[in-house]
């Protein structure tokens, strides 16, 4: 069975999670400061119009005025990551985790774009980390427990995915994940993973052919 990675539902978060650093004067700012708190709050409109290109250039300009402002690496690096430029989105995002190491999102994000490359070992370091500073963030537990079933450990993966949906149950794509676990449970555990996926599809999730037919006992 295909085993879906969920596309990064969190990369609109550091944007948003941080907006505020870009929207609160600071007082009596230097010329350098008022041109990244400007460059900032321009990189946030493009990013909200979807204009990723126009939004890491608005970035690159803030990290030139202060190369270590950890609300623009956070960010960059989130901007990369949809546009697919991995090495620099990783790059940005671990000068982030220096500077701030008990950051929750920006562990987060390093994290979320590790599993996406499966990076696993990686992965499971960054994510670790987030949970560790971050224990409430559903997300963080989602991609936690995404990392650790890619990895086969299925009953660890279970416990995070259950975790996530306990602080959020209406988070579709922890439901569905749940499901896709407890499918490779041998046997699937397949009333557990039907209501979860029935939830997932309730929440918004489209309809997945290859869990339907493991569902209903069809040869994939």
């Amino acid at each position: 069975m295909r085993r879906r990675l969920l596309l990064l539902l969190l990369l609109a978060a550091p944007c948003l999670l941080f907006a505020d650093e870009f929207s609160t004067p600071t007082p009596a700012p230097t010329p350098a400061q008022s041109g990244a708190q400007v460059a900032g709050r321009e990189a946030l409109e493009a990013f909200d119009k979807g204009d990723m290109e126009g939004a890491r250039r608005k970035f690159q300009r803030l990290l030139e005025l202060e190369p270590d402002n950890f609300f623009g690496l956070v960010n960059i690096g989130t901007v990369e990551y949809r546009l697919k430029l991995w090495d620099t989105a990783e790059f940005h995002l671990k000068r982030a985790v220096r500077l701030q190491p008990e950051s929750g999102p920006a562990w987060l994000a390093l994290g979320a774009l590790y599993c996406d490359r499966d990076k696993l070992d990686e992965a499971l370091a960054a994510l670790s980390q987030a949970v560790l500073y971050d224990p409430k963030n559903p997300k963080a537990h989602n991609y936690l427990g995404v990392t650790i079933g890619k990895k086969g450990w299925y009953s660890g993966a279970e416990a995070e995915l259950q975790r996530a949906i306990e602080l959020d149950p209406d988070y579709a794509e922890a439901h569905f994940n749940l499901a896709l676990s407890y499918l490779q449970r041998s046997p699937p555990a397949v009333e557990m993973a039907r209501r979860h996926y029935t939830r997932a599809l309730e929440l918004g999730e489209p309809p997945d052919p290859l869990v339907e037919k493991a569902l209903t006992g069809e040869k994939k």
